[in-house]
């Protein structure tokens, strides 16, 4: 190779990489980042409403300087779905998606989203704990991770005392599993599911399980 193409071939290199800098924001966000925060916006106007800073939340006031959160409402019926699409879409992003909210009748519930990279930042923002069992903030966020590693998680949504998880894969003793939650949570059985054998059933219908601290 002669030096004029080595030259050459270098300077388009150079070219390309100033070009892909340019295009994906070198002053700013990622095309990514930004697609995905104009997606959510316009998943708020969507469905009536718009993107709202979190003040509060169950446990006190949001550190909008540490965890930058805001929200949308949604119609209950489609928050399941929306929650689904949106959570694939932000996947490995700098935005964590989950609800907040629970609906039993017809009120809309809420779709939050965390300028973070970190999943736990959910339960962290949240201030989630189990208050009435001596189970702290940090506790819940170390049993998630367990479960993670062994399993793979998704938090789909969080409140001040409940988190609901997703599973990726199953644990391949469910009763035993099932045994376990009830010491870490017992009124995922007391007060939601009534036996172990129902929170079995229960989680293998959903592939997850909800944690409730009443």
């Amino acid at each position: 190779m002669t030096k004029e193409i080595f030259f050459t071939l270098l300077a388009v290199l150079i070219v390309g990489a100033l070009l892909w800098h340019f295009r994906s924001g070198f002053a700013g966000e990622s095309p990514t980042t930004a697609n995905i925060d104009a997606l959510l916006r316009n998943e708020a106007t969507r469905n009536g409403g718009q993107l709202i800073r979190l003040e509060n939340t169950m446990w006190g006031k949001v550190d909008q300087q540490k965890y930058d959160v805001s929200y949308f409402e949604v119609n209950v019926n489609r928050r399941p779905e929306l929650l689904a699409q949106l959570k694939k879409k932000c996947n490995g992003s700098a935005r964590q998606v989950f609800y907040s909210s629970l609906s039993f009748k017809d009120s809309p519930e809420r779709i939050c989203i965390i300028k973070s990279q970190d999943p736990y930042d959910i339960i962290r923002v949240m201030g989630t704990d189990g208050t009435n069992y001596d189970i702290n903030n940090e506790q819940i966020i170390k049993k998630l991770k367990e479960w993670d590693e062994r399993y793979g998680i998704i938090i789909k949504g969080a409140d001040g005392d409940w988190v609901d998880v997703q599973f990726k894969v199953m644990p391949s003793d469910m009763k035993k599993f099932a045994e376990e939650v009830y010491v870490f949570c017992p009124d995922a059985v007391e007060q939601n599911a009534g036996s172990i054998e129902a929170l079995v059933v229960e989680m293998n219908k959903y592939h997850g399980v909800f944690l409730w601290w009443d």
